[in-house]
């Protein structure tokens, strides 16, 4: 997954270090959202060892402040549709319940 796709530019940073330009553009097909917390914090941290430049680290910044956003999003339109769901169920439960279904 998104981790393992890390763990391949990492790799390919370790032997290609001055190549700094490239980097940001390769960070950003990593999909942060997918990744939980922890292992975006770790990544973060280890990105901030790669000396990138402060415009790069300024724009990975926004790369991983947008991911949070889009996977908080992401969770509160999954609790909604929990929500939706249950309020679909639960006439039906009760119908079935006066029959004596249940």
């Amino acid at each position: 997954g998104e981790g393992l796709k890390f763990d391949i530019l990492r790799n390919w940073f370790l032997e290609n270090s001055e190549e700094k330009g490239e980097i940001l553009g390769m960070l950003k097909i990593i999909q942060f959202k997918e990744l939980d917390y922890s292992k975006v914090k770790q990544i973060v941290s280890e990105v901030k060892t790669w000396n990138i430049g402060e415009e790069h680290e300024e724009s990975f910044k926004e790369v991983i402040e947008t991911a949070k956003k889009e996977k908080e999003l992401g969770l509160v339109r999954g609790r909604m549709g929990l929500r939706e769901k249950r309020n679909l169920f639960r006439p039906r439960m009760s119908g079935l319940l006066m029959w004596g279904f249940f």
